[in-house]
């Protein structure tokens, strides 16, 4: 399913959390997160491409908005004019197939609650060719939303609310063919004269095109709607936003309201306290570099006021403390007549350029990756890593080149005086944990996760399985340190608060990944997992992604991956019945230290003598084809799922081997090499002979699994003890310290 993002709206109603150059959909809305940016994860179990649609100024901030979506594929339409929602959909929809399913999603909503089920209700409706589209149907009349009238039996857009009324969630779809045939004929013969050049959108030969939105151009004699108990809001104005504080604002970090009545605050300065007294219908919105404060009934809104002033204090209205560029961002962090400090972030393949101020001195620190760095006058680069220093005098110019795969992170201070250390940067607490596994005894399970890993049972002879970290009912990981020691690991996130599982992670509804052992002292069954679209409607379930690490290979130790030919249900199913189904698996042999990445849809097994790390999705779903005959603990025949197995399988030939081709990085201390990434996680190997510091992450949580050695792990707090075998949990708050000989496995989303 292709998704359509509507992001290209502008505005400021919304001072000081939008600016006319950083507008609403792009604004922190949760805690580390844009509207943009929570739409696109609400949307990723459903979606193989995204399409985001936007102004031409707006390109840099999708782009490093979207920095944080590893293995996500996407491409950007940009308009070079204003337009509304219609020209750029439909000129779009006339480039696809007409089978091809489309999702068209607006940046305007804020919605929760149990998303998914309506969505796969959605794709149910758009494969019987109509148009489907979500909607919630409060009691109470809401304000600034766009509705669906569906009085009389009929179903049309209405910016009017009556009781046969129903809420317009922004989320449309069909197929291309069955969307262009209810837009409007001379509407869509109009489309045809523009065009898509590179990346840009023409612009319409009339007027009169740009200014039509979806609803003005769609026809709904062949709608349905999938009616629904999501909570939705459409972000118009400050009222809006501020009636939906208590569910975007997790809990009133820096604000005191003493003796307080209908007051209403939001501050987004971590390090500033705001305090309301003895005040009474009062709206204060505080950010890093304006406080508007106003009476709750104010006749004069933002916008207004901003017009009043704009050319006095235009900065304030234009320009967030956080800029995007192409190679990057910058956000001020303080800033004086004498001195500004800034955080620096480039991203892979870029690189930072700037000259510095004649009458000034910059330095930079670098907190996390590393560069080559140096004059472009004398061109004499230096490589610099985390916890250096480097600076340039008054008027050179300087480059910073980041050719990593990762973004580095950098604090600038431009001074008359070179001041600059690790003052400047402010440790983050969070929660730091050891787990405890939730092991399984399946009939081909071998003794090593005991005898090598450490994990024991008294109850199991055999341990095929731990699962390391997880919150999936079918076996909870428990926490084995810290005042949580001995809760299950689901519990353990309700105490501590989805926050501090990172922005992304709060997106899902359900703790996104798992991570397990898996001691293979016979071959696996032959066996394929779904991915979301399957499992969501037909098991309630996440798919499965996986990614799997070989701890350990005995001699001729194998996996298989795929068909070595293209195949058919009818000889898959024969093949099966007369015991040669692995003469037509792909056979790929393995060692210590390799990684393999296998999609959802992928026939697999692994093989004898293999003993695995596999991160993946959280899921238990698993569908058998084939189990070599072999009998269960009772003496029957292990359930085969042969219909669901077919229903999901790849049937092509196995072209590539999805095998890790990373290169290492060399650190002092440490060795890092990314091991694989898709849109659901991202994994990479560290070697420490030293010692290692990995910043907070507010994005993500971090799950740390120790696959050789043993050391020291902790935070800036805490220093515990750690060997082979043992996985540990931090969140998105938390620094992650490593010291001694190991090598360990670093998860986030």
């Amino acid at each position: 399913m292709k998704c359509l993002i509507l992001a290209g709206g502008s505005g400021d109603r919304l001072w000081p959390l939008s600016r006319k150059n950083h507008p609403k959909q792009f604004m922190e809305i949760r805690k580390g997160r844009s509207i943009f940016q929570e739409t696109i994860l609400r949307n990723i179990p459903f979606c193989d491409e995204f399409i985001i649609i936007t102004n031409e100024k707006y390109e840099s901030i999708v782009k490093g908005q979207l920095q944080d979506f590893q293995d996500l594929k996407y491409s950007i339409l940009l308009e070079t004019m204003p337009l509304k929602t219609a020209p750029s959909v439909v000129t779009l929809a006339l480039n696809f197939d007409g089978d091809d399913e489309l999702l068209i999603v607006s940046t305007d909503n804020i919605i929760d609650g149990d998303y998914n089920m309506y969505i796969t209700k959605l794709k149910e409706i758009v494969k019987e060719d109509k148009i489907a589209a979500l909607v919630s149907c409060p009691k109470d009349k809401p304000s600034g939303n766009h509705y669906f009238d569906c009085s009389g039996g009929k179903i049309k857009y209405s910016t009017v609310w009556n009781k046969y009324s129903c809420i317009d969630c922004g989320v449309l779809g069909a197929k291309v063919s069955v969307f262009l045939n209810s837009v409007e004929p001379a509407f869509v013969e109009q489309c045809k004269n523009m065009s898509i050049t590179g990346k840009q959108l023409k612009e319409p030969e009339s007027d009169f095109i740009g200014h039509l939105s979806i609803a003005d151009v769609l026809k709904t004699d062949n709608f349905e709607l999938v009616k629904t108990k999501l909570t939705c809001t459409r972000i118009v104005d400050m009222n809006a936003y501020y009636s939906i504080l208590d569910r975007v604002q997790d809990e009133k970090e820096n604000i005191i309201e003493d003796q307080c009545k209908d007051v209403k605050i939001i501050n987004m300065a971590d390090d500033r306290l705001v305090v309301a007294n003895g005040l009474k219908d009062i709206i204060i919105t505080n950010t890093k570099d304006a406080v508007y404060i106003a009476k709750a009934d104010s006749k004069k809104g933002v916008k207004e006021i901003t017009e009043t002033y704009y050319e006095n204090k235009k900065k304030f209205f234009d320009d967030a403390p956080l800029t995007y560029q192409d190679w990057g961002y910058e956000e001020t962090l303080s800033l004086s007549d004498d001195y500004k400090v800034s955080k620096i972030v480039v991203f892979p393949k870029t690189q930072y350029e700037g000259v510095a101020d004649k009458s000034a001195f910059v330095s930079f620190f670098m907190t996390e990756g590393m560069a080559n760095v140096g004059s472009k006058k004398s061109k004499d680069y230096k490589l610099i890593k985390p916890n250096e220093n480097f600076s340039f005098k008054g008027g050179e110019e300087y480059k910073i080149n980041n050719n990593t795969k990762s973004n580095i992170t950098l604090i600038k201070v431009e001074n008359k005086k070179s001041v600059l250390g690790k003052a400047l940067i402010k440790p983050e607490e969070g929660c730091f944990v050891k787990l405890k596994p939730s092991l399984k005894d399946f009939i081909w399970g071998g003794t090593k996760i005991r005898d090598v890993l450490g994990k024991t049972s008294s109850k199991k002879e055999r341990i095929a399985e731990s699962w390391e970290l997880s919150a999936h009912s079918a076996g909870q990981s428990k926490i084995a340190t810290g005042k949580f020691k001995g809760h299950s690991f689901a519990d353990f996130i309700e105490e501590i608060g989805k926050e501090n599982l990172g922005w992304k992670a709060q997106g899902y509804e359900r703790f996104p990944i798992m991570i397990k052992f898996i001691d293979a002292r016979e071959s696996l069954s032959i066996q394929v997992h779904p991915d979301d679209s399957y499992a969501f409607p037909h098991e309630g379930d996440y798919g499965k992604n996986e990614m799997w690490y070989i701890m350990s290979a005995e001699k001729d130790a194998c996996i298989y991956i795929g068909f070595t030919q293209d195949v058919t249900k009818d000889e898959i199913i024969a093949r099966i019945q007369d015991n040669t189904l692995l003469q037509i698996m792909n056979k790929v042999s393995v060692k210590k230290g390799e990684t393999y990445f296998l999609k959802a849809g992928t026939v697999h097994a692994i093989g004898a003598g293999c003993m695995v790390c596999e991160i993946q999705q959280s899921s238990n779903v698993t569908y058998r084809l084939f189990d070599y005959g072999r009998l269960n603990y009772n003496g029957k025949p292990r359930e085969l799922h042969v219909n669901k197995a077919l229903e999901v399988a790849e049937m092509h030939k196995a072209e590539t081997v999805l095998k890790s081709h990373y290169s290492t990085l060399e650190f002092s201390g440490y060795k890092k090499q990314l091991l694989g990434q898709c849109k659901y996680f991202t994994a990479a190997k560290y070697v420490v002979d030293g010692e290692l510091s990995l910043a907070a992450n507010g994005a993500s949580f971090r799950a740390v699994v120790v696959i050789e050695g043993e050391g020291k792990i902790g935070n800036d707090n805490i220093s515990m003890a750690t060997k082979l075998g043992d996985t540990w949990f931090a969140g998105s708050k938390e620094v992650v310290n490593l010291k001694g000989k190991l090598t360990v496995i670093v998860v986030n989303v």
